[in-house]
């Protein structure tokens, strides 16, 4: 609060603050409106306040200071704003804090930041608890606290800081600092999204798209990502893509998906960037162009995209848009799969079984299936399975192999389905049973499998009276137990990642 006593000392201190406020001001107008409109507007601000400090003509800078923006020199701000700052103006504060806080016109010192913010912050300055809530958030100049992260949220959001209740409403979502609660943060995000804060829109139209905290309802996510996503939020840019894509909560429009995808992958959006790569390679809203698509590709995949780096080795492995290298494909697949991604997982099994871009190597290759299958992934189960009928890279089991056949056949897998239907027409690793057989034969050949097809002819032939089985045979779906050296732990939490369409 500015000094309004009149007694002689108090007004020669309450002008020189006015004049340090001026000056503040002035400076932050020139900031905001971009270039400076004259030298004399830009100066005007320095010449109401310290006369001996030796001033040139700066250039003014776009943005808001200390928010990534760059100019020919900070040293006169820092200067205005420690005079107000010493007499206690939180703005002024709050201002040097955040001059520390990213070295601007001052040595980089967190402490320091810290150290004005609080001061700010004690005022009930609502931006500078927002700052001090991310420097305890982030660990930045204290030590990481998200408790104290909430509390000083918490004060900013309760006085209207979109900032603070978008990141607040984060908190919440993601349990950190408080107990999880989906309600909660809805409530911040909206606060926040109501004051046209993009985080916060883009952030409630997740909630929307996956139901958190809400009903699931496509349309509402839409209308979010869009708001956000006009505002620039490459987040927001990138679902919203997806979506036109897909046709997700609006109409399949695969050029506009292209235009969100393009929007936030100049902005460094490596999922975006994976998937225009996608578009690229396979003419989806765009000219088909392999160039194009390795470009993206290898963006999306030096910021460390799972989905990039395996399209890259396929890219390489099919030569397409690249010269073919099979060294170069093992080596995208191989980042990919240290991802736990499992399709890149099965990719680098193939690598290791044929001894394409490295040597060939049967255990290796049973390693890499073995770890997409424990995921869950039914093509891999199914090589898995195998693998153990046929003894490669393990000891063979006849028992396990039907194991991971009866878990990728019962996700629809039809070449694992044929496979089971194979083992019980054999009686390989249980007592044979044709019935069982023409069940799983049928399932297989109700996909198009030709190889169910076939089998299941030639056993009908030779046994007519399997004809007509109807359903499943009784007890077939019953619990099966987990052999003691396989893991079944499949369970898998909500992916909290922005969703992403999967390769034709």
């Amino acid at each position: 609060m500015l000094n309004t006593s009149t007694n002689e000392n108090d007004n020669n201190q309450t002008g020189e603050h006015l004049n340090n406020q001026e000056a503040i001001s002035h400076f932050d107008e020139t900031v905001e409106q971009g270039e400076a409109q004259t030298p004399t507007q830009t100066n005007l601000g320095i010449a109401m306040s310290l006369h001996n400090l030796v001033w040139g003509f700066v250039r003014s800078i776009p943005g808001m200071l200390g928010y990534g923006s760059t100019a020919q020199t900070y040293k006169p701000a820092p200067s205005l704003y420690q005079k107000a700052a010493e007499q206690g103006d939180p703005e002024a504060q709050n201002k040097l804090g955040i001059c520390y806080r990213n070295g601007r016109g001052v040595a980089r010192d967190h402490t320091q930041a810290i150290y004005w913010f609080q001061k700010a912050a004690e005022q009930n300055n609502a931006d500078a608890q927002t700052n001090l809530g991310f420097c305890y958030r982030d660990g930045l100049g204290v030590k990481q606290d998200y408790k104290q992260a909430i509390h000083w949220f918490q004060k900013a959001a309760e006085q209207g800081n979109a900032y603070a209740q978008s990141n607040l409403g984060v908190c919440y979502r993601d349990g950190r600092g408080v107990m999880q609660d989906y309600t909660q943060a809805i409530y911040w995000f909206r606060k926040a999204a109501k004051r046209h804060d993009a985080l916060a829109q883009a952030n409630l139209g997740l909630c929307y798209e996956h139901g958190r905290g809400v009903a699931r309802d496509d349309t509402q996510a839409v209308s979010w990502y869009e708001k956000a996503a006009e505002q620039g939020n490459a987040l927001a840019q990138t679902n919203l893509g997806i979506c036109c894509k897909i046709g997700k909560g609006t109409v399949q429009d695969e050029k506009q998906a292209v235009y969100w995808f393009k929007k936030a992958a100049k902005q460094g959006d490596a999922l975006a960037q994976a998937n225009l790569g996608i578009c690229y390679e396979y003419g989806q809203g765009e000219t088909k162009n392999y160039d194009y698509a390795v470009f993206w590709y290898k963006k999306a995949a030096n910021q460390g995209s799972a989905l990039a780096q395996i399209n890259l080795g396929n890219c390489y492995q099919k030569g397409q848009g690249v010269v073919q290298d099979d060294t170069q494909a093992f080596y995208w697949y191989h980042k990919a799969a240290e991802q736990n991604d499992a399709l890149s997982q099965i990719n680098l099994g193939d690598c290791y079984q044929k001894g394409q871009g490295v040597i060939q190597d049967d255990t290796q290759a049973f390693y890499w299936y073995h770890k997409a299958a424990e995921q869950g992934h039914a093509a891999a189960q199914n090589i898995l399975g195998i693998c153990y009928q046929e003894g490669q890279g393990i000891v063979q089991d006849y028992i396990l192999a039907i194991y991971w056949f009866k878990k990728a056949a019962e996700q629809g897998d039809p070449e694992a389905q044929c496979n089971l239907g194979l083992c019980y027409q054999a009686g390989q690793g249980m007592p044979q049973d044709y019935q069982q057989a023409v069940y799983w034969y049928q399932k297989a050949a109700a996909q198009g499998f030709q190889v169910a097809i076939s089998n299941l002819d030639n056993l009908l032939r030779l046994n007519p009276s399997l004809a007509n089985l109807g359903s499943n045979p009784q007890g077939f779906f019953g619990t099966q137990s987990v052999p003691n050296n396989v893991n079944n732990n499949n369970n898998r939490g909500l992916d909290s990642s922005p969703p992403s369409f999967s390769i034709p």
